[in-house]
């Protein structure tokens, strides 16, 4: 998948290369950077996939910290570990995958790789089903949230592919 990260100077300037960006590739995935929070729905209708605003993240994080600073300093020590052991990260379940069509419990993706299942959003939506039950049927595309090791992560990337 090709990808172009806008973060220049200027929301102008970046909003420019979304624009372009998109114009010549209806396929790339594109993240823009926006200073001024409110342009955010513009940049989508420009062609951005994602749109981040840092002065927005910022005033969310000193509000999680005041609410949730239990909450925070785990993901802090998870995201930034210099040899993180665990991390959250996504895993899409392909087509020929021996997943396709069994439910969390039958896949029983826990049982044979340690992770744990955060979260599902499914190939035709921009939904998260958070804490997914175990008759929840897996589909291609789907997109599987979960928290575990490096190592179980890809032992759930080689289970998720065609077989």
């Amino acid at each position: 998948m090709r990808r172009v990260l806008a973060a220049l100077g200027t929301d102008s300037q970046n909003m420019l290369l979304t624009v372009t960006a998109r114009f010549l590739n209806q396929n790339l995935r594109i993240v823009a950077r926006c200073i001024e929070h409110s342009l955010g729905p513009k940049f989508k209708l420009s062609g951005a996939d994602s749109v981040v605003s840092a002065n927005f993240i910022g005033g969310m994080r000193i509000a999680s910290e005041m609410l949730r600073p239990t909450v925070v300093n785990f993901l802090d020590k998870m995201l930034r570990a210099p040899d993180p052991t665990t991390r959250f990260e996504e895993v899409t379940v392909s087509e020929g995958s021996e997943l396709v069509g069994k439910t969390l419990a039958k896949a029983r993706i826990g049982e044979r790789t340690g992770l744990t299942v955060v979260a599902i959003k499914r190939a035709d939506s921009e939904h998260f089903y958070y804490n997914p039950k175990g008759d929840t049927e897996l589909g291609p595309g789907d997109v599987l949230v979960v928290i575990g090791g490096v190592d179980q992560i890809q032992m759930l990337r080689e289970i998720s592919s065609s077989s």
